[in-house]
């Protein structure tokens, strides 16, 4: 089976990581003990388990549009998670595709550990009615703060908010939701209690005044959570597009990769300022040269505010965007591809480069675009987790691959950092997923500390 790689662009964007801070507290003792000698544990080194949770799913909605009662919406769900070395999925041993009498429904839900590339999706598909279009919500590494960025509110718009807590405790999480106008409070919707373990969807259709840019900010300081939110868009009774909002790094210069810019769709920057004071910022097109994006240069974002930015007049083909700002900034890109019969919607995300990662495409058509310069060692899989194709690649700045529907599962080893997301299509919708870290680098929570 062959590939395309094609080499794209120049130079590739840093990407600021978050870090968190930990405050050590000792008891006092009323005298003091003396010193004496311990001998300390040999060091461990190398891989340990970690845990990826699989927790979101494509949702109905109550849309009282074009729904199955009224058409054949024709959908067909496909769920799987792959890891390269020996894993458990709710405690079920597995090396490969995980076995699909372990997913329910066509959905993938649970936790999966590990210390392979584990990677893991839940992907919907509809020719018609409402939820016409591709939807991919992927298995995620948990952390103490999530940013989705994408959505809009009011007439035509449905919002679907999923949470898991990955605590062994009971944790709280805090909701901020940012529009074009500020920062907004809205009753009943500042706070998520969940137990340990605990699961929550929440319907938010109707709770956010009427918005064309939405984004929200998820944060506990109790715990570690995952989350994601559906967004459903109709223009009228026509489908305008279904897609899961997922998880967005944050930093003074962050990159989205996957960018894959056609003919027959439109295309747009999203970035939100959660501070009280304005910040500035320029983007940087990664295209077949890296050059900065016209008409967003030194853009001022207004306090506690959702900005969208044209993508217009890009040519066709595969890109990545670097967002610098002087202040933390969240990001992301929406892609929308147009027919006949209606629209959809792939909402992308800014992310963290990695070394080793992984993607579950399903049976699905894609274009995996990484991000980079050096050596990629590229294997695709099939359904049963057998090996179709292993290549070693030379990424010069940024290079495409075309996924074909029988590879289900793709992994990717890198010598250095990638930024890597595959966008995924059919005929009627378009779906993003981005490469999911290996388990070796995702063993501690990513940790965001606010002032």
């Amino acid at each position: 089976m062959k590939k395309t790689l094609g080499a794209l662009v120049t130079g590739i964007g840093v990407l600021a990581l978050a870090a968190g801070t930990g405050i050590a507290t000792a008891t006092p003792w009323a005298q003091p003990a003396q010193p004496r000698t311990v001998a300390a544990p040999q060091g461990q080194t190398g891989p340990r388990p970690a845990s990826l949770l699989c927790y979101a799913s494509a949702r109905s909605a109550d849309t009282g549009g074009i729904n199955a009662v009224d058409v054949d919406e024709r959908k067909s769900s496909w769920a799987g998670v792959f890891s390269d070395a020996a894993a458990t999925f709710d405690g079920t041993a597995f090396t490969g595709a995980l076995p699909q009498q372990l997913l329910v429904s066509g959905a993938a839900v649970g936790v999966a550990s590990g210390e392979g590339v584990i990677a893991g999706a839940s992907i919907q598909t509809a020719e018609a009615g409402d939820s016409r279009g591709l939807i991919a919500a992927p298995c995620e590494w948990p952390t103490n703060t999530v940013w989705l960025v994408g959505g809009a509110s009011g007439v035509g718009n449905w919002s679907t908010l999923m949470v898991r807590n990955a605590s062994a405790t009971a944790t709280t999480i805090n909701i901020d939701v940012y529009s074009s106008t500020g920062r907004l409070e809205i009753q009943g919707l500042t706070s998520l209690s969940l137990e340990a373990g605990g699961e929550a969807t929440r319907d938010l259709t109707g709770l956010i005044p009427d918005d064309p840019r939405i984004a929200i900010r998820l944060s506990s300081e109790t715990g570690s959570f995952v989350a994601a939110m559906q967004v459903l868009q109709l223009d009228g009774v026509t489908p305008a597009g279904i897609d899961m909002v997922t998880d967005s790094s944050a930093g003074t210069d962050v990159v989205i990769p996957g960018v894959v810019i056609s003919d027959s769709g439109a295309a747009s920057l999203r970035v939100v300022n959660p501070h009280d004071e304005p910040t500035t910022v320029s983007v940087t097109t990664l295209g077949k040269e890296e050059s900065p994006l016209e008409g967003a240069q030194g853009v001022e974002v207004a306090p506690q505010s959702v900005l969208d930015l044209s993508l217009a007049g890009l040519a066709p083909g595969s890109y990545a965007f670097r967002v610098s700002a002087n202040d933390d900034v969240a990001a992301g890109v929406s892609l929308t591809r147009t027919d006949d019969d209606g629209a959809d919607v792939a909402w992308l995300a800014a992310r963290e480069p990695v070394t080793r990662g992984g993607i579950s495409a399903g049976p699905h058509e894609g274009t995996l675009v990484l991000s980079g310069s050096g050596q990629v060692n590229w294997r695709s899989y099939d359904s049963e987790g057998r090996e179709l194709d292993n290549q070693t690649l030379t990424v010069d700045k940024v290079a495409s691959v075309e996924i074909p529907a029988e590879a289900y599962y793709v992994r990717v080893e890198a010598r250095e950092p990638m930024y890597g997301a595959a966008l995924l299509h059919t005929e009627t919708g378009v779906a993003w997923l981005a490469l999911t870290q290996d388990s070796t680098s995702s063993q501690s929570v990513r940790l965001t500390v606010a002032n």
